[in-house]
């Protein structure tokens, strides 16, 4: 074992790896169930987090500039009222966040979707990327 001022040293990295040692071990760079058990709490804590924020990224949008978006792009095909069909496109009020991303990204449909009347004439829109949430809450 390592012992300050002591040429002898279990690591050969000297008194610096016994200063990281002791942060994760006990003052003897024995193994401690405080520290790394504090690391492994920590780390859960943090991916829980991640993942709730994920979701919550995912889902969350404000409508009105889902409207906003949803005028300027999508009412040359669809209603202005999205519970009703459009000149060509099908009412879309209440579609999901899944179909509305796959249709505007892709143009494509999400696997195993049955589209009302599966056409080939929307284009994909991949600038409105960003919008996609604000979309998916004003079509709530």
């Amino acid at each position: 074992m390592y012992e300050r001022g002591s040429e002898t040293n279990f690591s050969g990295d000297g008194p610096e790896y016994y200063d990281r040692c002791k942060l994760l071990f006990n003052s003897n760079c024995q193994f401690s169930e405080k520290y790394p058990m504090r690391f492994v709490t920590f780390a859960v804590i943090f991916a829980v987090a991640l993942i709730a924020a994920g979701h919550l990224a995912l889902a969350a949008g404000d409508a009105a500039k889902g409207k906003q978006v949803y005028t300027i792009n999508c009412i040359a095909c669809h209603n202005m009222d999205p519970g009703k069909a459009g000149a060509i496109g099908p009412a879309i009020k209440g579609s999901s966040q899944a179909l509305i991303m796959a249709r505007v990204l892709s143009a494509t449909y999400p696997k195993g979707y049955k589209p009302k009347r599966p056409t080939k004439m929307m284009p994909p829109m991949p600038h409105l990327k960003a919008n996609i949430a604000d979309l998916a809450a004003f079509l709530k």
